[in-house]
């Protein structure tokens, strides 16, 4: 069982509807990745929760997630890797265009998550994801 995670300021919709305030950030702490683990194997974060970017898309410092979500027992899945220079980290792109094809740099992105212990990833692309593993 996998746990789809949304932005960490959006509440946890069936909590919510207990009345609950709980947000995705609530749950991705050490003791929410403690309780997801009662009821999900892997939780599937967005990629951007793993590494945040700032406003201009550069990286910023590594969350700890994934080494959190590791020691409290789930596997970690992140989506989407895409190919377009739109959904890349700044640094990654390959031109100002961001409509341009670009699966070297989303390989590049993967390997810098794969790195840090990510188990798998969700992609639009599976040859590109591919190209990511070798």
């Amino acid at each position: 069982m996998m746990m789809l995670t949304d932005a960490p300021d959006m509440p946890v919709p069936d909590l919510a509807a207990r009345g609950l305030r709980t947000t995705y950030a609530d749950l991705m702490t050490p003791e929410g990745l403690a309780r997801i683990r009662e009821f999900a194997d892997v939780i599937g974060p967005s990629n951007s929760t793993i590494i945040p970017r700032d406003a201009s898309g550069n990286w910023l410092s590594p969350s700890s997630l994934i080494t959190d979500a590791h020691r409290a027992g789930p596997l970690v899945h992140s989506y989407t890797a895409r190919p377009e220079n739109y959904f890349l980290p700044r640094h990654l792109r390959s031109s100002s265009n961001p409509a341009e094809r670009n699966p070297e740099g989303m390989a590049e992105e993967l390997r810098r998550y794969l790195s840090m212990g990510l188990d798998g990833f969700f992609t639009d692309d599976p040859a590109a994801g591919r190209h990511a593993l070798l």
